[in-house]
């Protein structure tokens, strides 16, 4: 479902219903018009330990947001071997990358624990990225954590692999 076929509550333009994203610091910063959008917009939906709330190879339709519970990112070999890239607690958000770059999903994202999702259509990502700075720097934030923890891992991995581990003559 697109934000322009999502149903519009009769509210006053410049007030935000009470909405799951109040107490996010991205979504407090903006605009009142933007918080009517994203609230307008945003789908809150349960997921029970063990379900796939977005799925490899499959658009990325929805920014995504943990509103209670734990989700992960991870990929998983037709053998069944898999491998975890993080962890998203209650508070945290994923996938901007993919929603950003509108491209299919490269990880599948399931919950660890039952949890609150909440589901911010691409539409409306990038409606705020293209008109909230608040909500750009929020992003920007993300992002640059995100590159941070991919060189930290890269680094330990180089630095820690058993050819940097044993010793030269």
């Amino acid at each position: 479902m697109t934000a322009p076929d999502l149903p519009q509550p009769d509210l006053p333009p410049d007030s935000a219903p009470d909405s799951p994203l109040a107490g996010h610091a991205w979504f407090d910063a903006l605009a009142p018009e933007h918080q009517v959008l994203a609230a307008r917009a945003t789908v809150l939906q349960e997921f029970p330990a063990g379900a796939f709330i977005a799925r490899r190879g499959e658009p990325s339709r929805d920014w995504i947001g943990v509103d209670s519970g734990l989700i992960k990112l991870a990929v998983y070999t037709p053998d069944g071997r898999g491998c975890t890239f993080s962890g998203v607690p209650a508070g945290g958000w994923c996938g901007e990358g993919s929603v950003i770059k509108r491209e299919l999903r490269r990880y599948d994202v399931i919950a660890i624990r039952d949890s609150r999702v909440l589901l911010v259509p691409e539409p409306v990502f990038n409606t705020l990225l293209a008109q909230s700075l608040p909500f750009a720097s929020f992003v920007v934030t993300q992002l640059n954590e995100r590159m941070g923890q991919f060189i930290a891992t890269v680094q330990n991995d180089r630095l820690l692999s058993a050819d940097a581990a044993w010793p030269r003559p």
